[in-house]
């Protein structure tokens, strides 16, 4: 038996003594009950929330298809090496990177040794956010800018005195002693 009725109202078909119902919905309206609406169509990241055709966008999202991302930092969490992200507008982000390191996502480390801070021949070891100093032996200090006392590590051995240079020293040897050190009889 098949009872038709417009299209607004439910209609029922019988097979093999089975009772369904079918249901045909209001334009807007879907589901089994009628009771679910339709979104606006391309609706992204939202819903009708009960009006047919609205798109009401989904938390952090936003755009007439609630396709912007407004939360794009604790979504895909772009900056690297500690930088602290910051969303500017829909889909886009600023990086505040710490110090040391630079570029879109602070992915860059500084090149700290770049200016060439060490002195008198002395090698720069890049850090982050710092550089460090090898000095050659006969220099110290943070970029190897001060002379060291080459007499401190009492290198004239038979010697009334050893007196200090920049960047060297010089032994006064006892009589009968010779050589840098006075070392050599």
């Amino acid at each position: 038996m098949l009872l038709q009725v417009s299209s607004d109202e439910v209609y029922e078909v019988k097979y093999f003594n089975i009772h369904v119902l079918h249901h045909r919905c209001s334009f807007g309206w879907q589901g089994p009950l009628c009771d679910q609406c339709i979104p606006y169509p391309g609706c992204k990241h939202g819903s009708c929330h009960g009006s047919p055709w609205q798109c009401i966008c989904d938390l952090n999202w936003g755009g007439l298809l609630c396709d912007k991302d407004l939360n794009y930092c604790g979504r895909h969490y772009p900056c690297q090496n500690g930088g602290v992200c910051y969303n500017t507008e829909p889909d886009h982000y600023k990086c505040v990177c710490k110090p040391g390191f630079t570029g879109r996502n602070c992915e860059t480390d500084i090149d700290e040794c770049s200016s060439n801070p060490c002195l008198h021949h002395g090698t720069c070891i890049d850090r982050i956010n710092r550089f460090q100093c090898s000095c050659l032996p006969e220099w110290e200090g943070t970029m190897c800018q001060l002379d060291s006392d080459e007499c401190r590590g009492r290198p004239c051995l038979n010697a009334f005195n050893c007196r200090n240079l920049v960047g060297d020293y010089i032994c006064q040897c006892q009589p009968g002693w010779t050589g840098k050190n006075c070392d050599v009889s």
